[in-house]
């Protein structure tokens, strides 16, 4: 069996939160699934910036909802979320690797990161990936 590719653009909060819901939702049917980030949501995942993610949304209301929710513990916060679906399979199971390109950018290696990022690489990691896919999502 192959895994399931996912492309990560964007970093916003309710991005990061629908990835791990995504990511939840495959750990429970037992699937690989290999995340590659570029864009701005390679700094989302910096040591200095994942706790303070902004929400992208034009509808009034909702990034004060999301926030309450996850200040609340009603939503989980992304990382934690992320860190324990990580543990909750066997090694491997999912992966997150940074586009090399955008942490080039700023100067970023991988000790830039927080502990989830499984290492930075170029998008032929991504192409490779593809090929080997079952389901591909882009988000």
């Amino acid at each position: 069996m192959g895994h399931t590719s996912i492309l990560l653009t964007k970093g916003s909060l309710n991005n990061m939160i629908s990835l791990t819901t995504i990511l939840s939702g495959a750990a429970s049917f037992d699937m690989k699934i290999k995340v590659f980030v570029m864009d701005d949501a390679v700094w989302a995942f910096r040591k200095d910036r994942y706790k303070d993610l902004k929400v992208d949304s034009n509808i009034d209301g909702y990034a004060e909802s999301l926030k309450a929710g996850v200040t609340s513990g009603v939503i989980n916060t992304w990382y934690d979320f992320m860190g324990d679906l990580k543990e909750f399979g066997e090694e491997g199971d999912i992966t997150i690797t940074l586009c090399g390109l955008m942490a080039d950018i700023d100067k970023l290696k991988k000790e830039d990161f927080i502990d989830l990022v499984d290492r930075v690489a170029t998008i032929g990691t991504f192409i490779d990936d593809v090929f080997e896919a079952d389901k591909i999502i882009s988000m």
